[in-house]
């Protein structure tokens, strides 16, 4: 039966793909509503079928997360889309940290995993601090956060680990590359790679906390 969890995960894909099939035309007329599309149905998935403050909290990252696709389609008209953007995105990680965390449980043998975490966030911010100037407190803030997210997801102890895991850590490598390619050099290809682990990031995230019986 075709339901409405399968819409929403259906208009997630259509859209997701239209978007990336048009990024090379950016910036366009009304881009940043297809843009954002996609997350929104993750936030309306996360509201309506998963159940309990997990699915309050992840729905509302989720929101945060649309603003941050919003205001970062508008940093070729003013830099301050992009701390707005920032700004968005860093609350959306500590909605995400804050719902990882209630599954949490440390074990020794993540420890590994965590260090190579702690370990590409301070490799990133070496290479990114010397070209941040009036920016480095909110980048410094931010990498923070997102460590702490993937940390989070290290451990958590919900049904999906490893696809939650997965998620964090393309959500990771999306931001990873927004931060390369805004402050060390610009790479043509960085769009999609950009949006395809943000799509695909968010997209596990949200189905890892789904319950089976959703079908999503």
């Amino acid at each position: 039966m075709f339901t409405f969890d399968h819409l929403l995960t259906s208009v997630f894909v259509v859209v997701a793909s239209v978007y990336l099939a048009a990024i090379h035309r950016l910036p366009f007329a009304g881009d940043f509503v297809l843009k954002s599309i996609p997350v929104l149905c993750l936030a309306i998935l996360a509201g309506l079928y998963i159940p309990g403050t997990t699915g309050k909290l992840l729905a509302v990252g989720f929101i945060f997360s649309v603003g941050g696709d919003i205001s970062l389609s508008f940093t070729h008209k003013s830099e301050q889309f992009f701390l707005l953007g920032l700004g968005s995105f860093l609350i959306a990680h500590v909605i995400y940290v804050i719902a990882f965390s209630r599954d949490f449980q440390f074990s020794a043998g993540k420890l590994p995993l965590m260090g190579l975490w702690l370990v590409f966030a301070v490799a990133m911010l070496v290479a990114l601090f010397p070209r941040l100037g009036a920016m480095r407190i909110p980048v410094l803030a931010y990498i923070a956060v997102i460590l702490s997210m993937v940390i989070a997801a290290t451990g958590w102890r919900g049904p999906h680990p490893g696809m939650l895991l997965a998620g964090a850590v393309l959500f990771m490598l999306s931001d990873s590359m927004i931060a390369v390619n805004k402050f060390l050099t610009p790479i043509s290809w960085s769009k999609y790679f950009i949006m395809v682990t943000y799509y695909v990031g968010q997209l596990l995230i949200c189905r890892a906390f789904l319950p089976p019986s959703t079908g999503a």
